[in-house]
């Protein structure tokens, strides 16, 4: 029927549109170890930040403040603090991975979509009056989703894509003169005489540079400007 047709036309044009944006991002062997570096350096540091987020308020809540009722509300959120700072290094290494790639139309629809679901229940914690906890607990869920949405995107585009030579392929490696022919002979550094093609007679070194003649020419033409000129 007509609308089966449509649906797997666009399928079709869907998976030529995904099929260019991967040729798109071209992957290197230097590109996965980039990106695997950045990804282990990001879970470092969100270790250590989950740490001193959880350490500190709890530990040490005298720093902040000594009302009772604050120190309870942010020993309550410090776990959600805690690994939404886990997970906040690894999103934004796999953002960066994809912005890097070209990949922004994907990267700005996911935000777009994530972006609308916390704002709506942001709206809806503020109309219950929940607890500082409570909007915690809202950002490790982005926090989740978004890791999860910007790694898997990553998977696919660098660890599920071609891997391309480095360089850029044989089309952009610098190609070294042509092979001589076997008539061919390679310039000598004798001072037989040699004749060009208009008669005129050179020796040594110069007997086989077919630019010195442009080289004399314009020089004299430059003389020629300057005495001009004066």
């Amino acid at each position: 029927s007509k609308s089966k047709r449509e649906s797997k036309s666009k399928r079709e044009s869907k998976s030529k549109r995904e099929s260019k944006r991967m040729a798109a991002a071209k992957v290197t062997a230097a590109t996965r170890t980039v990106v695997k570096g950045a990804v282990s350096a990001a879970a470092v540091l969100g270790i250590l930040d989950a740490v001193f987020a959880l350490a500190l308020p709890t530990l040490r809540t005298s720093l902040f403040t000594k009302d009772p009722a604050v120190v309870a509300a942010v020993v309550g959120a410090a776990p959600f603090v805690a690994l939404s700072l886990l997970l906040h290094g690894a999103s934004s290494a796999f953002e960066g991975t994809m912005l890097a790639l070209k990949d922004t139309k994907r990267l700005g629809a996911l935000y777009a979509v994530d972006a609308a679901a916390v704002i709506g229940l942001f709206v809806a914690l503020a109309s219950h009056g929940a607890a500082l906890a409570h909007v915690w607990a809202v950002f490790l869920g982005y926090q989740v989703v978004r890791t999860t949405q910007f790694g898997l995107r990553v998977r696919r585009l660098v660890f599920n894509n071609k891997v391309e030579p480095e360089g850029g392929g044989e089309q952009n490696q610098v190609k070294g003169p042509p092979p001589l022919a076997p008539d061919d002979k390679m310039p000598t550094d004798d001072l037989s005489p040699v004749l060009d093609q208009n008669g005129k007679q050179y020796s040594g070194l110069f007997a086989n540079t077919k630019f010195f003649d442009s080289v004399i020419g314009l020089r004299k033409r430059q003389q020629g400007v300057a005495a001009a000129a004066f």
